[in-house]
């Protein structure tokens, strides 16, 4: 925050904030559009905090990047219908390190579908 947000935009007012500079500014960064989004995303909840304390009557809308996600990083349907079968005994063996029907394998076998199937990378 203060390598960025502070050093560009401390100096201003929440009313002087320029969505258009802001945008300009991020686009020139060689940064991932994940780290950009996350820039954003603190200057909307300091712009939030700013309606909130009624310094703006408007919220200027900043720019959201599009993700860059390689395909490597997704499972493909073969993959996960590998990975995580329907029936109980084959998706708990997968996921019991001595590859046995449990409660135990079971379980990490349903974490583990829940986290890929929403997006997330790791525990």
């Amino acid at each position: 925050m203060k390598n960025f947000i502070v050093k560009n935009y401390g100096y201003l007012k929440p009313e002087e904030l320029d969505p258009a500079v802001v945008d300009d500014g991020l686009v020139l960064m060689e940064y991932s559009n994940s780290w950009k989004n996350r820039i954003v995303s603190i200057l909307n909840w300091i712009l939030d905090e700013a309606i909130w304390l009624k310094m703006l009557r408007v919220k200027p809308v900043l720019k959201k990047y599009k993700r860059n996600t390689r395909q490597k990083s997704i499972l493909s349907r073969e993959e996960m219908d590998k990975l995580f079968p329907d029936n109980f005994d084959e998706l708990s063996k997968i996921w019991n390190k001595n590859q046995r029907v449990s409660d135990e394998g079971f379980m990490f076998g349903t974490l583990y579908a829940h986290m890929t199937s929403t997006g997330r990378r790791g525990a």
